[in-house]
């Protein structure tokens, strides 16, 4: 460089930090493991992850009508202390741990309910993720 050259300053745009809302999320950080095979789903795979201490986080839907399934998936949580998160409804939690089927318009259809899920794998680091275990910290 020349001392003649002039040195022209770049101009940088501070980003604001994207906050999310807990659920908004989880669907993010639910879509990232299922990529990565971190997301179990249904009962059964669900309590031996629970069990065997390999879950990171489980989720249970609110509207589940068999209260016996909820207890059991409430205890085995508060033994192995993993976190529980609830979710609104059975086909949200569904569609989240993608199963369903899209339409055209990239809208779900088809989705089959889901009361249990658990993360084995967190998937990406992400400010989804960031937001979520800082929910987590707060149950």
């Amino acid at each position: 460089m020349d001392a003649e050259t002039p040195v022209q300053a770049v101009e940088t745009t501070e980003v604001s930090p994207v906050t999310y809302e807990p659920m908004e999320a989880l669907r993010e950080v639910m879509k990232s493991a299922r990529f990565t095979d971190g997301l179990l789903r249904g009962l059964r795979e669900v309590a031996k992850a629970v069990d065997s201490k390999r879950a990171v986080i489980c989720l249970l839907a609110a509207d589940c009508d068999n209260q016996q399934y909820t207890k059991l998936v409430t205890a085995l949580c508060k033994d192995r202390e993993v976190p529980l998160m609830q979710v609104e409804s059975k086909k949200t939690l569904g569609e989240w741990a993608g199963l369903c089927r899209f339409n055209e318009e990239g809208e779900a259809c088809k989705v089959v309910a889901c009361s249990s899920a658990c993360l084995t794998n967190w998937g990406e680091d992400t400010a989804a993720l960031a937001a979520l275990k800082g929910h987590i910290k707060n149950l």
